[in-house]
C-alpha cells in the first residue's frame, strides 16, 4: 500500500528535528516555544468539574459560550467564529477552505513552517517575499510585496506580531496591506499566535483595517 503522493511529497517540521538534534547532542533547544509554567489552579479545577459533567460531542464549531467570548473579544458576531484545535489546524483549515489547484498564498519570509506545508496540501503555490534587513531590525518592502502578486494570487498570509523576528508592523503597514487585498482580491489570513507579547502600546490587528477580507 503506498500512500498518495502528495502526502509523501510533504516534509517533516523543522521543530521534532531540531528537539531530536538538542536531545542527542544534550543541548538547550531555544527553537521552539516550550511552555515551562503549570497551569493555574482554578483553570485545573474546571477543567476537573467539567469532564465529570461532559459525556457528548461538542458542537462542531465549538461550545456557544466560548464563541460568544471570542466574538466579543474580535467584534464579530459569534456565527463568524470558529473552534479549532490550535492556531496549526486553524491556519490547515483555513487554506483549505480559501485556496485550491492552481492559487498562490503570498507569505513573508522568514516564517512558521506549517505556512507552506498547508499551501501545498491545498494545492496551491507559495510565493516568498523576504523581508528587508535594516539597522533597526526588519522591515515590511510593501514595493517587493505588491511585484509578488499575480493573477492567480488568492490569499496573503501574515504572521503580526512576527515570530521568529520581532517585528510589529506599524499601522501604516496594515492599512497598505488592506489596500493590497483591496485592489488585487485578496483574502488575508492573519495568524495573531502571538498577540499578547508585546511592549508599550497593543499593536493594532490587521482585520481592523480590512474586516470584510480578514
Amino acid at each position: 500500500m503506498r500512500l498518495h503522493p502528495r502526502t509523501q511529497a510533504a516534509k517533516e517540521s523543522i521543530f521534532p528535528k531540531m528537539s531530536q538534534l538538542a536531545q542527542k547532542l544534550g543541548a538547550v533547544n531555544l527553537g521552539q516555544g516550550f511552555p515551562s509554567n503549570p497551569p493555574p489552579p482554578f483553570l485545573l479545577e474546571a477543567v476537573r468539574r467539567a469532564l465529570g459533567r461532559q459525556d457528548q460531542y461538542a458542537p462542531p464549531a465549538g461550545l456557544p459560550t466560548l464563541r460568544e467570548a471570542l466574538a466579543e473579544e474580535f467584534s464579530v458576531e459569534p456565527e463568524a467564529v470558529v473552534v479549532t484545535s490550535g492556531a496549526t489546524e486553524a491556519l490547515y483549515v483555513l487554506l483549505q477552505s480559501l485556496v485550491g489547484p492552481g492559487d498562490e498564498v503570498v507569505v513573508l519570509e522568514p516564517f512558521f513552517d506549517v505556512y507552506l506545508p498547508d499551501a501545498f496540501l491545498a494545492g496551491a503555490k507559495a510565493r516568498l517575499v523576504r523581508l528587508a534587513l535594516a539597522e533597526g531590525g526588519f522591515l515590511l518592502d510593501l514595493a517587493a510585496l505588491e511585484k509578488a502578486l499575480t493573477p492567480r494570487t488568492r490569499a496573503l498570509l501574515l504572521n503580526a506580531p512576527m515570530n521568529p523576528t520581532g517585528l510589529v508592523f506599524k499601522e501604516a503597514e496594515l492599512k497598505a496591506i488592506a489596500e493590497l487585498a483591496r485592489r488585487h482580491d485578496l483574502f488575508l489570513v492573519s495568524d495573531e499566535v502571538y498577540d499578547e507579547l508585546y511592549y508599550g502600546e497593543r499593536p493594532r490587528r490587521l482585520r481592523e483595517f480590512a474586516p470584510e477580507r480578514t
